[in-house]
């Protein structure tokens, strides 16, 4: 899938869909639009872990190893769309708390990156 038809069209994963990707971030972003699927394990030491993780997370998808001589059958959890929805509000809040936002008018007096709010002070 070229970079400038996501960049364009946006991620083309839904509900009803099934996926076979080598990928993390297809298998975690198409799990999350609520498509099952298969990833393709294709380095046990790297890729493994990961996409290990997204099924520690609840992703329900199976794992074919590259070597495999039939891939295996896609899988999925109905209810891992909604866990991510979560997590993904817990993460933005998270984000949130240790970055707020300033309004334009609190940068424009100073402050912000690489600035030294002690500075000046006795």
């Amino acid at each position: 899938m070229p970079f400038v038809s996501l960049w364009k069209d946006g991620f083309p994963a839904r509900r009803g869909q099934t996926w076979f990707t080598s990928r993390f971030h297809f298998h975690l972003l198409a799990a999350a639009c609520g498509a099952q699927g298969t990833a393709l394990v294709i380095n046990d030491d790297y890729y493994a872990v990961k996409h290990q993780s997204l099924l520690d997370a609840g992703t329900g998808w199976s794992l074919t190893p590259v070597h495999a001589t039939a891939a295996c059958t896609p899988s999925g959890d109905p209810e891992f769309r909604d866990r991510a929805e979560s997590m993904r509000l817990s993460k933005l809040q998270e984000a949130e708390s240790l970055y707020p936002i300033r309004s334009a008018t609190s940068r424009r007096r100073g402050g912000g990156f690489g600035s030294n709010p002690r500075a000046g002070r006795a």
